[in-house]
């Protein structure tokens, strides 16, 4: 009897110990993300919306600013949208950490769009739903 209670208390220390381990952030692109920031002295919050399928849209300030598509390869996002040629992507190498995620351009030459996205930073937004 008292190997089986030294066995039950191991059993439950150990489980517990496991509970209390951070959980490492999850390495995905898909989901909501921002960043706030200021431009002219101006503040802004920069939304980016990750959907299955490959489809993604960009908020300023709660406003629609651009939609386009993306694929991944790896840690590198491929994306093309309307702001300037369909046709054309530009490559980003993701780096992750905990609940965020950078932006590195590796080629793009529309320059509206790497202007804007090379170096960026945004944070996972929790989602509402438990």
């Amino acid at each position: 009897m008292k190997n089986v209670t030294v066995i039950l208390a191991a059993i439950i220390f150990l489980t517990s110990c496991a509970s209390t381990t951070p959980k490492e952030s999850e390495r995905s692109i898909l989901g909501n993300w921002d960043a706030h920031g200021t431009f002219e002295g101006k503040a802004f919050v920069l939304e980016g919306r990750f959907k299955p399928g490959g489809d993604y849209d960009g908020f300023d300030n709660g406003k629609l600013f651009v939609s386009g598509k993306y694929r991944l390869a790896g840690d590198t996002i491929f994306i093309k949208d309307g702001l300037c040629n369909m046709t054309y992507e530009g490559a980003y190498k993701l780096t992750y950490y905990k609940d965020s995620v950078r932006f590195n351009v590796i080629e793009d030459t529309c320059i509206g769009r790497k202007n804007g996205s090379d170096k960026l930073a945004m944070g996972r937004i929790a989602s509402s739903k438990n």
